[in-house]
Protein backbone atom coordinates (compact mmCIF):
# COMPACT_ATOMS: atom_id res chain seq x y z
CA UNK A 1 0.00 0.00 0.00
CA UNK A 2 2.81 2.41 0.85
CA UNK A 3 4.49 1.74 -2.51
CA UNK A 4 1.20 2.45 -4.26
CA UNK A 5 0.83 5.62 -2.19
CA UNK A 6 4.26 7.00 -3.10
CA UNK A 7 4.03 5.98 -6.76
CA UNK A 8 0.84 7.97 -7.29
CA UNK A 9 1.51 11.17 -5.33
CA UNK A 10 1.53 13.23 -8.52
CA UNK A 11 -1.76 11.79 -9.73
CA UNK A 12 -4.75 14.15 -9.25
CA UNK A 13 -6.89 11.06 -8.59
CA UNK A 14 -4.52 9.69 -5.95
CA UNK A 15 -7.08 9.42 -3.15
CA UNK A 16 -9.71 7.92 -5.41
CA UNK A 17 -7.23 5.25 -6.48
CA UNK A 18 -6.07 4.73 -2.92
CA UNK A 19 -9.63 4.34 -1.70
CA UNK A 20 -10.26 1.66 -4.33
CA UNK A 21 -7.22 -0.21 -3.05
CA UNK A 22 -8.42 0.02 0.55
CA UNK A 23 -11.77 -1.42 -0.49
CA UNK A 24 -9.91 -4.69 -1.07
CA UNK A 25 -7.15 -4.54 1.55
CA UNK A 26 -9.02 -3.10 4.55
CA UNK A 27 -12.49 -4.56 4.07
CA UNK A 28 -12.71 -5.69 7.72
CA UNK A 29 -12.70 -2.07 8.88
CA UNK A 30 -15.80 -1.12 6.90
CA UNK A 31 -18.03 -1.88 9.88
CA UNK A 32 -16.57 1.17 11.69
CA UNK A 33 -18.77 4.21 11.11
CA UNK A 34 -17.24 7.08 13.12
CA UNK A 35 -13.81 8.57 13.67
CA UNK A 36 -13.99 7.71 17.37
CA UNK A 37 -14.84 4.06 16.68
CA UNK A 38 -11.88 3.81 14.34
CA UNK A 39 -9.53 5.52 16.79
CA UNK A 40 -10.66 3.22 19.60
CA UNK A 41 -10.08 0.17 17.41
CA UNK A 42 -6.56 1.37 16.55
CA UNK A 43 -5.84 1.78 20.27
CA UNK A 44 -6.93 -1.81 20.92
CA UNK A 45 -4.85 -3.02 17.99
CA UNK A 46 -1.73 -1.26 19.30
CA UNK A 47 -2.19 -3.15 22.58
CA UNK A 48 -2.30 -6.54 20.83
CA UNK A 49 1.19 -8.13 20.98
CA UNK A 50 0.34 -10.35 18.00
CA UNK A 51 0.15 -7.26 15.80
CA UNK A 52 3.39 -5.55 16.86
CA UNK A 53 5.42 -6.90 13.95
CA UNK A 54 2.72 -5.83 11.51
CA UNK A 55 2.73 -2.31 12.89
CA UNK A 56 6.51 -2.12 12.68
CA UNK A 57 6.34 -3.17 9.05
CA UNK A 58 3.64 -0.58 8.37
CA UNK A 59 5.67 2.12 10.10
CA UNK A 60 8.81 1.30 8.14
CA UNK A 61 6.94 1.24 4.83
CA UNK A 62 4.69 4.27 5.35
CA UNK A 63 7.47 6.60 6.48
CA UNK A 64 10.32 5.21 4.37
CA UNK A 65 12.61 4.30 7.28
CA UNK A 66 16.18 3.84 5.91
CA UNK A 67 17.30 0.24 5.57
CA UNK A 68 20.39 1.01 7.67
CA UNK A 69 18.17 1.87 10.67
CA UNK A 70 15.76 -1.06 10.53
CA UNK A 71 18.13 -3.52 12.21
CA UNK A 72 18.82 -1.04 15.03
CA UNK A 73 15.10 -0.53 15.55
CA UNK A 74 14.36 -4.23 15.88
CA UNK A 75 17.37 -4.82 18.14
CA UNK A 76 16.17 -2.06 20.43
CA UNK A 77 12.68 -3.59 20.41
CA UNK A 78 14.03 -7.03 21.35
CA UNK A 79 15.91 -5.52 24.31
CA UNK A 80 13.09 -3.18 25.33
CA UNK A 81 11.56 -4.14 28.68
CA UNK A 82 7.99 -2.97 28.05
CA UNK A 83 6.69 -4.66 24.92
CA UNK A 84 4.23 -1.97 23.92
CA UNK A 85 4.67 -0.02 20.69
CA UNK A 86 3.17 3.19 22.10
CA UNK A 87 5.80 3.25 24.85
CA UNK A 88 8.61 2.07 22.60
CA UNK A 89 8.28 4.86 20.03
CA UNK A 90 5.39 7.12 21.09
CA UNK A 91 5.76 9.80 18.42
CA UNK A 92 6.35 7.37 15.56
CA UNK A 93 3.26 5.38 16.44
CA UNK A 94 1.26 8.56 16.97
CA UNK A 95 2.02 9.43 13.35
CA UNK A 96 1.11 5.90 12.30
CA UNK A 97 -2.18 6.21 14.21
CA UNK A 98 -2.98 9.36 12.21
CA UNK A 99 -2.18 7.61 8.94
CA UNK A 100 -4.32 4.59 9.83
CA UNK A 101 -7.19 6.81 10.98
CA UNK A 102 -6.98 8.70 7.70
CA UNK A 103 -6.86 5.53 5.60
CA UNK A 104 -9.86 3.93 7.27
CA UNK A 105 -11.90 7.15 7.27
CA UNK A 106 -11.20 7.40 3.57
CA UNK A 107 -12.35 3.83 3.07
CA UNK A 108 -15.58 4.43 4.98
CA UNK A 109 -16.47 7.71 3.23
CA UNK A 110 -16.05 9.70 6.46
CA UNK A 111 -13.64 12.01 4.64
CA UNK A 112 -13.64 12.80 0.93
CA UNK A 113 -11.00 12.22 -1.74
CA UNK A 114 -9.90 15.84 -2.16
CA UNK A 115 -6.15 15.64 -3.07
CA UNK A 116 -5.18 18.46 -0.66
CA UNK A 117 -6.25 16.24 2.24
CA UNK A 118 -2.84 14.56 1.95
CA UNK A 119 -1.12 17.86 2.67
CA UNK A 120 -3.57 18.76 5.43
CA UNK A 121 -2.86 15.40 7.04
CA UNK A 122 0.76 16.42 7.69
CA UNK A 123 -0.30 19.31 9.94
CA UNK A 124 -1.74 16.77 12.36
CA UNK A 125 1.75 15.35 12.95
CA UNK A 126 2.47 18.51 14.99
CA UNK A 127 -0.32 17.85 17.49
CA UNK A 128 1.94 16.46 20.26
CA UNK A 129 3.87 19.74 20.29
CA UNK A 130 1.01 22.14 20.97
CA UNK A 131 -1.69 22.73 23.55
CA UNK A 132 -4.13 24.44 21.20
CA UNK A 133 -4.60 23.42 17.58
CA UNK A 134 -6.28 26.09 15.44
CA UNK A 135 -7.75 25.50 12.00
CA UNK A 136 -10.77 26.33 9.87
CA UNK A 137 -10.13 23.40 7.57
CA UNK A 138 -13.04 20.93 7.43
CA UNK A 139 -10.62 18.01 7.25
CA UNK A 140 -8.93 19.09 10.49
CA UNK A 141 -12.29 19.60 12.20
CA UNK A 142 -13.14 16.03 11.27
CA UNK A 143 -9.98 14.35 12.57
CA UNK A 144 -8.08 16.56 15.02
CA UNK A 145 -10.56 16.41 17.97
CA UNK A 146 -10.23 12.61 18.02
CA UNK A 147 -6.45 12.79 18.37
CA UNK A 148 -6.19 15.34 21.18
CA UNK A 149 -5.27 14.49 24.76
CA UNK A 150 -7.13 15.79 27.80
CA UNK A 151 -4.78 18.77 28.10
CA UNK A 152 -5.24 19.91 24.50
CA UNK A 153 -7.97 21.89 22.78
CA UNK A 154 -9.18 22.35 19.21
CA UNK A 155 -10.25 25.88 18.24
CA UNK A 156 -11.59 27.01 14.89
CA UNK A 157 -9.89 29.90 13.14
CA UNK A 158 -13.11 31.89 13.17
CA UNK A 159 -13.42 31.53 16.95
CA UNK A 160 -9.85 32.69 17.50
CA UNK A 161 -10.13 35.61 15.07
CA UNK A 162 -13.32 36.83 16.76
CA UNK A 163 -11.66 36.58 20.15
CA UNK A 164 -8.52 38.43 19.04
CA UNK A 165 -10.66 41.27 17.71
CA UNK A 166 -12.43 41.40 21.07
CA UNK A 167 -9.04 41.41 22.82
CA UNK A 168 -7.91 44.31 20.64
CA UNK A 169 -11.00 46.28 21.64
CA UNK A 170 -10.41 45.58 25.33
CA UNK A 171 -6.80 46.78 25.12
CA UNK A 172 -7.92 50.17 23.81
CA UNK A 173 -9.70 50.73 27.13
CA UNK A 174 -6.68 49.91 29.33
CA UNK A 175 -4.26 52.32 30.95
CA UNK A 176 -0.54 52.18 30.24
CA UNK A 177 0.17 50.27 33.46
CA UNK A 178 -2.63 47.81 32.70
CA UNK A 179 -1.30 47.27 29.19
CA UNK A 180 2.03 46.18 30.64
CA UNK A 181 0.22 43.46 32.58
CA UNK A 182 -1.38 42.03 29.44
CA UNK A 183 1.80 42.10 27.38
CA UNK A 184 2.51 38.42 28.07
CA UNK A 185 -0.80 37.29 29.56
CA UNK A 186 -4.46 37.82 28.64
CA UNK A 187 -6.58 40.33 30.55
CA UNK A 188 -8.78 38.85 33.25
CA UNK A 189 -12.00 38.83 31.24
CA UNK A 190 -13.76 35.47 31.72
CA UNK A 191 -15.77 35.89 28.51
CA UNK A 192 -12.61 35.80 26.39
CA UNK A 193 -11.83 32.46 24.78
CA UNK A 194 -8.11 33.17 25.22
CA UNK A 195 -8.62 33.73 28.96
CA UNK A 196 -10.58 30.46 29.20
CA UNK A 197 -7.85 28.52 27.37
CA UNK A 198 -5.11 29.92 29.61
CA UNK A 199 -7.17 29.10 32.70
CA UNK A 200 -7.91 25.53 31.55
CA UNK A 201 -4.49 24.62 30.20
CA UNK A 202 -2.22 26.70 32.44
CA UNK A 203 -4.03 26.93 35.80
CA UNK A 204 -1.09 28.67 37.52
CA UNK A 205 -0.73 31.46 34.97
CA UNK A 206 -2.32 34.15 37.16
CA UNK A 207 0.23 33.42 39.88
CA UNK A 208 2.99 33.90 37.28
CA UNK A 209 1.30 37.06 36.05
CA UNK A 210 1.41 38.67 39.47
CA UNK A 211 4.96 37.54 40.30
CA UNK A 212 7.27 40.28 41.55
CA UNK A 213 10.97 39.36 41.77
CA UNK A 214 12.76 39.82 45.09
CA UNK A 215 15.93 41.90 45.47
CA UNK A 216 18.01 38.72 45.52
CA UNK A 217 16.38 37.50 42.29
CA UNK A 218 16.92 40.89 40.65
CA UNK A 219 20.60 40.77 41.63
CA UNK A 220 20.95 37.23 40.28
CA UNK A 221 19.35 38.23 36.96
CA UNK A 222 21.61 41.30 36.69
CA UNK A 223 24.71 39.11 37.18
CA UNK A 224 23.49 36.66 34.54
CA UNK A 225 22.87 39.48 32.05
CA UNK A 226 26.38 40.87 32.71
CA UNK A 227 27.90 37.42 32.10
CA UNK A 228 26.04 37.11 28.80
CA UNK A 229 27.19 40.55 27.68
CA UNK A 230 30.82 39.83 28.55
CA UNK A 231 30.85 36.32 27.09
CA UNK A 232 33.43 35.68 24.37
CA UNK A 233 32.51 33.77 21.21
CA UNK A 234 33.77 30.20 20.96
CA UNK A 235 36.63 29.62 18.52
Amino acid sequence: MSQYWRATTTNPDILINLKNLFEKELADFKVLKTQQEINNQITLAFQNPNLHLTFFQLLIAEFSIPQSDIGKIFYRWETFAKKNVTYFAPYSFFCLRIKLLFNICLLNNIINTRPTNLLDLEYLYYLPFCQVFVSDDKFHRQLAPHLLTEDQRFVTGQELKKDLNRLKEIKTTLSESELKKVFRYPPIVPELLIYQLWTELRPDWQTERNWTPSDAEMEMMAKAITQFRNAKPLN
